[in-house]
């Protein structure tokens, strides 16, 4: 499954020059973007991006996937921001649910509500 945000992209969102933290921050940003594409559902993936056999965002060769709307990095980024400062999960919102500022961006996107 692609990133939906570069390790740089992650770095500025985070304010943070040190690369110490890279490997955890890479595994955040899998995480962030596993999160955000099951929320989509295939239906919704399929019309964000261009997919893969598998149903998956086409990536490049760095893992990214292509063309990622920026509404959906603004997601992937406050799930690795809030991953990254709240390493223990102990979040404000409801288990099995994503945060409300990202559910709010993702909605209109997820199926069936876009026809």
């Amino acid at each position: 499954m692609p990133k939906l945000v570069s390790l740089q992209q992650a770095r500025d969102h985070l304010r943070s020059d040190d690369t110490a933290d890279d490997n955890d921050l890479d595994l955040k940003i899998k995480a962030a973007s596993k999160a955000v594409l099951t929320y989509l559902k295939p239906e919704g993936v399929a019309r964000l991006f261009e997919v893969d056999s598998a149903g998956d965002p086409v990536e490049d060769s760095d893992g990214l996937a292509d063309d990622v709307p920026e509404d959906i990095a603004i997601c992937t980024l406050l799930l690795v921001g809030i991953f990254y400062s709240e390493r223990e999960g102990q979040g404000g919102w409801d288990p099995g649910y994503l945060p409300p500022a990202v559910t709010a961006l993702l909605y209109p996107y997820r199926d069936p509500t876009m026809e």
